[in-house]
């Protein structure tokens, strides 16, 4: 059987809450070394396109390999990434490509990556269903397939009904999240932001098929010294399809693959341009040379927002100038290397009036200490291989997240960096995680259990116990349903009775697929804990973080209770998508 993978964007995965996804911080990739890695294998495949009944080879397209560590790496990294050029039959090949975890994108003209087209939560789990490529071995059974994309054309007026030339336009869709349904960016092809031209024409393309929202907005953000303050007062604010300020009243726009939806037009709404002035409190000694500050817009409905961000003054003063009236977060970092030692943050209101005085009041970050025990309380060895990992309780990309740090050979760690509340996670990122002979089980903040509470950085250094299970629970057996041609299998979903346990980065929440045959295992689960399992045909993990989905399924679920070392084995009945 051949396999099809499909291109997954970043941005979409790091919300996800699960520590092989969770990366650190990415360095910019590296051109291919001329020299083959040690233990480096073979990647041959095809591009393909048109229906899964008969898909046919596409010739020309660039192909990117991409190869990650198994597990989240310690300290900054750089992924391999290497490319090529399909031939005129759409084989491609890759050598001296090192061992991890494989991702590839393709890019051609006029198409796009067919899992672009899938919601984020699919995203994830095809993420996480990525395949691994042993040191020295050969894969010659990958496909990467394409689809014809869409277009979407129109055009942005000002509000003087005169074109609006160099305007932002951002294409959104809907996507499940963690957080709930929200707006993200488009897919890969359709370039990011684009911007109109001097007619007020705007052309987004590569869209894979589906509903889109589109944002017009000007690129208004400047960020400088008081002195150099732009107070020019009149300005359009950020305007969604049709003619709105508000997301929620937004039109979609429907997109088919390999058409063009055009004749839109975008009516902008005018607005009242200020600014925001202040000063970043620094602690003695420290050099103002790497003070940066920067400021992003707070929309609620959408899962991230455009940035500006720079160095501050001599005197540590700021200023942002033409900014639309709306919500936004103010963050001031010392950083002088991949960990950021000194944050503050704020949130302000611009209302159309300039707002000055601001003070951002830098802090030290908090230092968190401890050791790994077992379920009885005996120390555990670490190894290099065994890391921690400080998950944030949000999504907020611009509040800094530490690195990965490993497990001391005695069992204890120390991970420093911490500004905002967030999870604690214990994994293994060697070769042979899922051999591991341990699974994580629980956090402890003095006798206080915070396996699933988000823990507050409070002072210089906090001592946490993380706990383990050398005899981690299975959970498999089989699921009845009706196939129907053309949907996806159901998935099992296993999430803990405890409702204040549900939540994204809960570690008792677990989806899995089922196989063709029915069946369906579900390794290394927390013991100890009261578990309910349940069959649910059409849904994705980033699904059941949709208000009630959980508390949904709980009627139809199955209790179970998890002992260590248990393998219990059901029998499941899927269950239809609980009604949005």
């Amino acid at each position: 059987m051949r396999r099809v993978f499909a291109a997954v964007i970043s941005c979409v995965v790091l919300w996800a809450g699960t520590p092989a996804l969770a990366l650190g911080q990415v360095a910019p990739p590296p051109r291919p070394s001329a020299s083959a890695p040690q233990g480096a294998g073979t990647v041959r495949g095809t591009v393909v396109t048109g229906d899964d009944a008969a898909p046919q080879p596409l010739a020309g397209a660039t192909v990117r390999v991409t190869v990650m560590p198994a597990g989240p790496p310690l300290g900054m990294f750089q992924p391999f990434s290497a490319t090529t050029t399909a031939d005129g039959t759409g084989r491609f090949e890759f050598t001296g490509v090192p061992a991890g975890v494989l991702s590839f994108m393709a890019e051609k003209t006029g198409y796009y990556n067919t899992g672009d087209g899938s919601d984020a939560g699919v995203q994830i789990e095809l993420a996480m269903r990525r395949p691994t490529l042993e040191p020295g071995a050969t894969l010659s059974d990958v496909s990467v397939r394409m689809s014809r994309a869409g277009v979407i054309t129109g055009r942005v007026l000002l509000p003087s009904g005169e074109p609006a030339v160099r305007m932002m336009i951002e294409v959104l869709r809907q996507s499940s999240t963690p957080m709930g349904r929200r707006l993200v960016p488009a897919g890969r092809g359709s370039g990011g932001p684009t911007m109109t031209d001097d007619t007020g024409t705007f052309r987004a393309f590569g869209l894979p098929p589906g509903e889109y929202f589109l944002s017009a907005r000007q690129n208004t953000m400047m960020m400088g010294p008081p002195g150099g303050r732009d107070d020019t007062r009149d300005g359009v604010a950020t305007t969604y399809y049709p003619g709105t300020a508000s997301v929620a009243d937004a039109k979609p726009v429907a997109v088919r693959s390999g058409e063009e939806t055009s004749g839109l037009v975008v009516s902008m709404l005018a607005a009242r341009l200020s600014s925001v002035s202040g000063t970043v409190r620094v602690p003695a000694g420290l050099d103002p040379a790497t003070l940066s500050v920067g400021i992003s817009e707070i929309v609620p409905e959408r899962l991230g927002s455009s940035m500006s961000m720079q160095r501050v003054q001599a005197d540590r003063s700021f200023t942002v100038s033409r900014l639309t009236p709306g919500r936004y977060r103010l963050i001031a970092r010392d950083q002088n290397g991949p960990v950021a030692r000194h944050f503050a943050s704020a949130e302000v209101e611009v209302t159309g009036e300039p707002l000055d005085g601001i003070v951002l009041d830098l802090r030290p970050g908090t230092a968190v200490t401890g050791r790994v025990v077992s379920t009885s309380g005996d120390p555990v060895p670490g190894s290099p291989a065994m890391r921690l990992q400080f998950t944030r309780a949000d999504v907020d990309m611009m509040v800094p997240a530490p690195l990965p740090v490993a497990v001391n050979a005695d069992g204890t760690f120390r991970v420093e960096g911490l500004f905002t509340k967030g999870h604690i996670r214990l994994f293994d990122g060697g070769p042979a995680a899922n051999g591991a002979g341990w699974t994580f089980v629980g956090a402890r903040l003095g006798d206080r259990d915070i396996t699933d509470t988000p823990l507050e950085p409070e002072g210089e250094v906090m001592q946490v116990t993380l706990v383990v299970s050398t005899r981690p629970a299975d959970v498999t057996g089989t699921v009845k349903w009706t196939p129907a041609p053309g949907a996806a299998r159901p998935r099992v979903v296993v999430f803990p009775e405890d409702e204040r346990r549900w939540h994204p980065q809960s570690i008792g929440v677990r989806v899995v697929p089922v196989g063709e045959d029915g069946r369906f295992a579900m390794r290394r689960l927390p013991p100890g804990e009261r578990y309910l399992a349940v069959a649910v045909e059409g849904v994705t993990q980033a699904d059941l973080w949709t208000t009630g989905v959980l508390a949904a399924l709980k009627s139809a679920a199955l209790p179970l209770r998890l002992d260590e070392g248990s393998v219990v084995n059901l029998t499941l009945t899927a269950v239809p998508p609980p009604a949005p």
